[in-house]
């Protein structure tokens, strides 16, 4: 089956990816912060984040942190993190992640 081709200026979906192809672009491109690859099921998610989100994601990610602290939760960052799944056949790449712990 052909990969079909999803395109807007700051991500690209491709359809009809096999698991493997996934996991040799995340061998190639995983650690380039630039790229942002999410798989699931077939489905293949290329992000190339625009300078706006950065912005706001260190914002919130610094709201979350202000926040948590002001209710004495405990959080964990995890800086960027990849989350593949084989079984299911999904992936995320790197990312900024705050984990709470209960």
């Amino acid at each position: 089956m052909a990969a079909t081709l999803i395109q807007s200026p700051d991500r690209v979906i491709l359809r009809n990816i096999s698991w493997q192809t996934y996991q040799l672009l995340m061998r190639d491109f995983g650690s380039d912060p630039r790229v942002r690859l999410t798989y699931d099921r077939g489905t293949l998610e290329i992000r190339m984040p625009l300078d706006p989100h950065e912005t706001y994601k260190k914002l919130l990610g610094r709201l979350v942190e202000a926040a948590t602290e002001e209710l004495g939760l405990e959080i964990r960052s995890l800086g960027s993190r990849t989350c593949d799944r084989a079984d299911l056949e999904r992936g995320a790449g790197a990312s900024s992640v705050l984990l709470h712990s209960a």
